[in-house]
């Protein structure tokens, strides 16, 4: 569920930035220097507000990295 409304999200308010893969639980986009810090903010604060949206009481622990390739992020 937070995958597709962050994706719808970005698809209105960014949308050059691009949800290209998903691994286990991890998100990875592709996104233009012009937009990082706002695609950050939108993807942290969408990803949060999707356990209060389920009415989990348990939060959602979301970690954001930036790095210019998949292969740098994880050597």
């Amino acid at each position: 569920m937070a995958m597709i409304n962050v994706n719808q999200r970005l698809h209105h308010e960014l949308p050059h930035t691009k949800v290209i893969l998903q691994v286990h639980d991890e998100l990875i986009f592709e996104v233009p220097e012009k937009e990082l810090e706002e695609a950050e903010r939108l993807v942290k604060t969408e990803m949060d507000a999707t356990g209060k949206k389920l009415g989990l009481s348990v939060p959602f622990k979301v970690d954001l990295g930036t790095e210019h390739n998949w292969r740098v992020a994880h050597p």
